[in-house]
């Protein structure tokens, strides 16, 4: 527990580094939002050229993210517990969803241990949770460019046995239908919370 706290405050500071300050305008809508978790970005980001693969087996790109709201996770396989938590809150939140808002979004689970999570063992774990969820794996090289785009860390911690586990960071980030990162949101997760926030935040974010 406590490495993962570390870490987590890790994350922060990484995303607060990379993103150049948060947008952070003192109004009620905002302010409902830093209570729920959101951080709004200042100024979108657009991500890094990379090339990966969803669990189908088709090239994922920055592209891939055009067209939809992403709600984008980094996890792996092989996660004992917050991996599956958050992507069943997820997949719980959007069911809540109004059918108009379920349409524009997608939800996405990129793997930091893409050593171990080839195509098939994405295919077959994100199908556990749905088939609207989106694998994604490939090169690791690849993954870079795409994490660091995010300021997503992660870290490969060697067990006894020669085994492994992977540390990562546990926030939620929203990329928008321009491909843009848009915000993330950190945690805990609230099914109720998110399928609340969610449709103001998307709206917020169309309309400044």
């Amino acid at each position: 527990m406590k490495r993962f706290l570390s870490f987590t405050v890790v994350a922060l500071i990484a995303l607060s580094a990379g993103i150049g300050g948060f947008y952070l305008h003192q109004n009620n809508q905002t302010a409902q939002f830093l209570k729920a978790g959101v951080f709004i970005i200042e100024n979108s980001r657009p991500l890094k050229t990379f090339k990966l693969n969803s669990h189908d087996g088709k090239p994922f790109t920055k592209e891939s993210f055009t067209g939809h709201w992403h709600l984008v996770f980094f996890g792996f396989t092989h996660c004992p517990d917050i991996c599956p938590t958050t992507l069943a809150t997820l997949k719980q939140t959007w069911n809540k969803l109004p059918p108009n808002i379920q349409k524009e979004i997608k939800i996405t689970l990129v793997s930091v241990d893409p050593a171990r999570d080839t195509v098939e063992k994405m295919k077959q774990y994100v199908g556990f949770f749905g088939k609207d969820i989106i694998g994604v794996t490939g090169d690791f090289m690849e993954l870079t460019e795409l994490t660091t785009s995010l300021s997503v860390p992660f870290k490969k911690i060697m067990l006894e046995g020669g085994n492994y586990t992977v540390d990562h960071s546990a926030y939620i980030y929203l990329i928008g239908p321009d491909g843009h990162f848009r915000a993330f949101i950190k945690p805990p997760f609230h099914i109720e919370s998110l399928s609340t926030t969610l449709p103001k935040l998307i709206n917020h974010i169309q309309n400044t």
